[in-house]
């Protein structure tokens, strides 16, 4: 007290303040450890720093700066006055800090045992071993001042570098000798100091001989993990030693060791040499290195700040590479019995793991339909932990969802390309809100989040919008352009029930989606049997070949949206830390931080006008401010960090360089010829079954395409698989398939004959359809026809026929 008495009266006679203002500037003063007059005299243009001259007092914070400044000349002044030398090979015994020097790994991890806040101790030790900090390594760094830790837990690298800085400006390194005497704890940590200073090795974490000894034979763990290297790596199986070692570090942690130990042998370890290997012939995509560099964009200058400012907790969780690398999704929703699962199975064109189709509630979970090798089904609790999967994150939804979530893989073609995500059909009343022990309408949002395409289905039966569907279709707002909407069933209802049917259904969603576009609806029956009334069949094979080229463009256009989705993430995650900054910058040194808090989440809207205003934003861009404060009284703002100019120079940076450069990157539509054949222009070689010319087909009877939606959709699969150009598959390409069937190769001519109706020697998605239905037809044992029927030639290729 006497020398806050001594510091007050000398600031007095220094600068002449009232007392109120005094007081603040002497209780700053201590609280960065500025006590003492004297250490002022280290500090020879106090004066002419602005520190003294600022009203709201934060610039005495530069006082720590300054105080660092008299550390070093103090400790100058002691050398140039004799001190003793740090040097260890001189006479006498070993000061704190030299001891500090002779400090290995062991040495420091149990120091950091005995020190609080951490946060995960295992990690850090990790660490430490690892990178071999030593405690001359901690002194190095500490003289630099520099904090040059770069561990996992940002606390644990604060807490030990803020520790080093208390010793260094107290001068009291502790011993070993006191650490083991002040903290007796320690010793229940598993560590063990000793006293005698000379012994680089007298911190030694415990032998733990006696814990393993005791798992040695009848250990689970240990016999679990026996069996794991007989079949993985039976090298180890007699490195007993190594075993012991391994059990000791996880120990307590067995289920992160095995978790491990899979990343290791079975995620990212060398195949089998007697697997049989598949070659894969399709070279690595533009789209994909695209796809990789905006992953590194990400982890790079995004990542770190979403962390820091909780971005994850206000709106979506953190991604990782596999979120950018995965294929396009599409989502389907909607009530009970509309479809949903039958529309999967209608375009994968068969059945998968789990289905279960029927006119009442069925499918009571989520499934994710995916492309495998091999047909299974993967419980909910399994796939979050698959890291090639994009789903890891829903783990956070607890064990209720996941009971309810499974992966179906199925070896189907179009697969290979999208992923279908299908969900429970939603109940009407409590059924829905009560039934479900996790909230569906957050699953949604997630899933809609994620998803390339959001398919909406609706029953031409049934057009009712409950409330609980309303509320799911509300989550999707933000995610408009995906949203697409079915008319299921639409071949039950007459023409004119029909017209009635689509206007009814496009008025309930003008009262749900409240914008002046109109949405896509598309009107037919996906499933895979045959049309009820046939009334309409041209309009539903035109609506399902309309709505099968929208799914089909999703993988073409795959780098373009998630760019998109890249950027409107980044310009969310700018605003969020500009409203963080300019809050947490509201907070003063003095006052009721809570009292202030709750004053400016009362004016949020007022406080969301300045920031737009001073930012040059639009309000538009900000989140709902009551959202935003329920979600932001969960911490305390004036602890967040301070939005730092390099991070907003990383944000502008990415968002005005790096995009545009990726942009100019995107595959663009090819004029060349295709390498494995180009067009043809009739003539001789336009029918690579025969050299000589042909010619057109003649045209009679009704006006239906024999080419059913479901036959269609399933040759699509097919055709698109193939390597197109300008949207055509060349001779070459469609002649390999066509050898597949195993004709005669008249045949095959007769059916090229046949199919190729603008005769250029190419077939598009239209005329490839029709080569597959008569191949079909062929092995059949049905007769070809000598000249097509008009209910052969497909819509598209009608205007080039003449018509007897």
């Amino acid at each position: 007290m006497a020398e806050n008495t001594a510091l007050r009266a000398w600031l007095q006679n220094e600068i002449k303040l009232k007392d109120t203002e005094l007081d603040k500037y002497v209780e700053a003063c201590v609280e960065l450890g500025v006590e003492d007059p004297e250490d002022f005299q280290y500090i020879d243009d106090w004066k002419e720093t602005p520190w003294y001259q600022q009203d709201d007092y934060a610039q005495l914070k530069g006082l720590n700066k300054l105080k660092l400044k008299k550390i070093e000349t103090k400790s100058q002044a002691n050398k140039d006055n004799g001190a003793p030398s740090t040097n260890s090979g001189g006479a006498g015994p070993m000061s704190a800090k030299e001891e500090w020097r002779s400090w290995d790994t062991k040495d420091v991890i149990a120091w950091i045992a005995t020190l609080d806040g951490i946060g995960d101790v295992d990690a850090a030790n990790a660490y430490i071993e690892e990178n071999n900090v030593t405690g001359k390594v901690l002194l190095d760094m500490l003289e630099s001042g520099k904090n040059s830790l770069s561990m996992a837990s940002k606390a644990g690298k604060y807490v030990i570098f803020g520790k080093l800085q208390e010793y260094q400006e107290e001068d009291k390194f502790p011993t070993r000798a006191q650490l083991a005497k002040s903290h007796k704890d320690v010793a229940q940590k598993g560590y063990e100091f000793k006293s005698s200073a000379g012994d680089l090795n007298a911190i030694n974490k415990k032998d733990q001989v006696e814990k393993v000894a005791v798992t040695k034979d009848g250990s689970a763990t240990r016999q679990r993990l026996l069996k794991f290297y007989q079949v993985y790596n039976p090298a180890k199986l007699d490195d007993e030693q190594a075993i012991d070692e391994l059990l000791r570090r996880y120990q307590g942690r067995e289920q992160q060791l095995f978790s491990d130990l899979e990343t290791k042998y079975i995620l990212s370890g060398p195949k089998s040499q007697y697997v049989r290997k598949k070659v894969d012939l399709k070279p690595v995509s533009k789209t994909n290195v695209i796809l990789k560099t905006l992953s590194r964009l990400y982890h790079e200058n995004i990542r770190a700040v979403e962390e820091a400012f909780a971005f994850p907790e206000f709106h979506t969780p953190l991604l990782d590479e596999v979120d950018f690398l995965a294929k396009p999704m599409v989502l389907l929703v909607g009530q009970y019995s509309v479809g949903k699962t039958s529309f999967i199975r209608y375009l994968v064109g068969r059945d998968f793991p789990g289905i279960r189709v029927g006119p009442e509630p069925t499918t009571d979970a989520f499934f994710a339909v995916m492309h495998g090798n091999e047909e299974r089904l993967i419980p909910g609790h399994t796939v979050p932990m698959d890291r090639t999967k994009p789903f890891r994150t829903l783990q956070k939804f607890g064990a209720g969802f996941l009971n309810k979530f499974h992966c179906a893989e199925v070896p189907a073609p179009i697969l290979e390309s999208i992923t279908f995500i299908d969900t429970p059909g939603i109940l009407s009343g409590q059924k829905q809100r009560l039934g479900r022990n996790y909230d569906f309408a957050k699953v949604v949002e997630w899933m809609a989040y994620r998803s390339d395409r959001i398919l909406l289905l609706f029953d031409a039966h049934k057009l009712d919008i409950s409330d609980e569907f309303k509320a799911s279709i509300e989550m999707l707002k933000g995610h408009d352009d995906k949203i697409r909407c079915i008319l299921n069933k639409a071949d039950a209802v007459t023409n004119q029930a029909l017209l009635r049917v689509y206007g009814a259904l496009m008025w309930s969603l003008g009262k749900v989606f409240k914008t002046p576009e109109v949405l896509r609806v598309y009107v037919g029956s996906f499933w895979d049997e045959d049309y009820h009334n046939d009334h309409n069949a041209e309009l539903f094979d035109a609506e399902a070949t309309d709505l099968i080229a929208d799914l089909r463009g999703l993988p073409r256009h795959c780098a373009t949206r998630k760019i998109n989705e890249f950027v409107k993430r980044t310009r969310q995650m700018k605003v969020h830390a500009l409203i963080i900054e300019h809050l947490r910058k509201q907070f003063g040194w003095f006052g009721s931080k809570d009292k202030k808090q709750g004053k400016l989440l009362n004016n949020l809207r007022a406080e969301f006008k300045d920031i737009a205003k001073a930012e040059n934003l639009n309000l538009n861009d900000f989140p709902n401010p009551d959202k935003f404060r329920q979600l932001v009284e969960k911490h305390d703002i004036s602890k967040f960090p301070k939005f730092k100019e390099k991070w907003r120079a990383q944000f502008d940076r990415v968002l005005t360089q790096e995009i545009p450069s990726l942009m100019r990157e995107l595959p663009g539509s090819s004029n060349e010829n295709d390498e494995n054949g180009g067009s043809g222009g009739g003539g001789a070689v336009a029918n690579p079954f025969a050299q000589e010319s042909v010619s057109g087909a003649t045209i009679d009877g009704g006006k239906k395409w024999a080419v059913s939606g479901v036959q269609k959709a399933k040759y699509d699969t097919a055709f698109y698989q193939l390597q197109l150009n300008s949207g055509k598959a060349s001779g070459q390409q469609v002649m390999n398939v066509m050898l597949q069937s195993g004709l005669q190769r008249d045949t095959l001519k007769k059916v090229w004959d046949l199919s190729d109706i603008d005769q250029d020697g190419n077939m598009d998605h239209e005329e490839f359809a029709l080569c597959q239905f008569l191949i079909e037809m062929a092995n059949d044992g049905v007769t070809l026809p000598a000249s097509l029927p008009q209910s052969f030639v497909p819509p598209g290729k009608r205007h080039l026929v003449e018509f007897n």
